[in-house]
């Protein structure tokens, strides 16, 4: 029979300490423990490897990182150049009860739950350690989408898959003859429509998954995009494991439609390898960013360990990728 006393008991205690729960930071803790198996991976790579001349030679870069800085770091590259304090204007806008940074001059809106300092902290990483708009802030730019010879040119319509913030395409948006933005998070649905609440007349926001099949919670790209069938597109694609079964899933959309392509290869092992082949089977020309990440996204934790993080792909002759 169960003991009622016992559980008050229990929650007599629980009530009377509960003050003393402050004391620990339980999300803290987590984080540091995950640092510390980083740290231990990021060792376990550079011991391995070390012990293989021809990735040591191939990854002598990524490797004097490691061993200098005794960190993990998705971008193991040095920090050439920051921003300044006073280049990153964060604040909260009365009428949407958003915060914000300013990107040009634009309001970026990031959730109502984000704090000015987790804004200011997370777009200072997107600029300085992702290098996603370039820049030359770290000595190689792993997960930079575009280049000098392949990039958004004006009047180009941009597919921002698992667009997040929306970042690339407010950096973007005046050049752009129109947007789609897909984003399936709920949360930052206030936000995007917010950031783009200007260009609404160029902009269609959906808050659906990018998928093989049209339904209540998926959409394909033909469906979304029928009504621009012989436009130019650039496709910029970021959907944590995903990118493989969408490209494949849509290749209606891939072989009948002038494209380039910037899509993430880091959240699986093969990825990079996979997609090389599909899009040169489809006629594609292919190159990547430069440089590697040390990602354990997808829990395969094998050699060589780093990974591609953009591959670039066009079927238009006249773009160098």
């Amino acid at each position: 029979m169960f003991d009622m006393s016992y559980l008050k008991r229990v929650l007599f205690n629980l009530i009377k300490n509960f003050h003393l729960m402050g004391k620990y930071n339980i999300q803290d803790d987590y984080l540091n423990k995950l640092n510390e198996i980083d740290r231990l991976r990021g060792f376990i790579v550079s011991l391995c490897l070390k012990n293989m001349p021809e990735l040591a030679q191939q990854y002598s870069d990524e490797l004097d990182f490691l061993d200098k800085k005794n960190i993990h770091d998705m971008f193991p590259y040095d920090q050439v150049k920051t921003l300044e304090s006073d280049e990153i204007l964060v604040g909260v806008d009365k009428r949407y009860k958003l915060p914000y940074v300013l990107h040009n001059g634009k309001k970026l809106f990031f959730p109502a739950c984000w704090n000015p300092k987790e804004v200011s902290e997370k777009y200072k990483y997107y600029i300085e350690r992702e290098n996603l708009l370039g820049g030359g802030f770290t000595s190689k730019a792993p997960h930079q989408y575009q280049s000098e010879q392949f990039k958004i040119e004006p009047g180009d319509i941009l597919l921002d898959i698992g667009c997040a913030e929306g970042l690339i395409a407010l950096d973007s948006i005046d050049d752009l003859k129109k947007l789609y933005l897909y984003e399936a998070d709920p949360i930052w649905q206030r936000p995007l429509h917010a950031t783009f609440a200007p260009y609404k007349d160029k902009v269609v926001i959906i808050n659906k998954w990018v998928s093989d099949k049209d339904d209540s919670t998926s959409v394909t790209l033909n469906s979304s995009v029928k009504e621009d069938p012989m436009e130019h597109f650039f496709v910029k694609m970021d959907i944590e494991g995903a990118e493989e079964m969408v490209i494949k899933g849509n290749s209606d959309f891939f072989l009948n439609r002038k494209i380039n392509v910037a899509c993430c290869t880091y959240h699986k092992y093969n990825h990079y390898s996979t997609l090389k082949d599909v899009f040169e089977k489809w006629g594609y020309s292919v190159s990547s960013s430069d440089g590697y990440m040390l990602c354990f996204m997808d829990n395969v934790f094998q050699p060589p360990y780093f990974r591609k993080g953009v591959i670039r792909a066009s079927n238009i002759k006249t773009s160098n990728t």
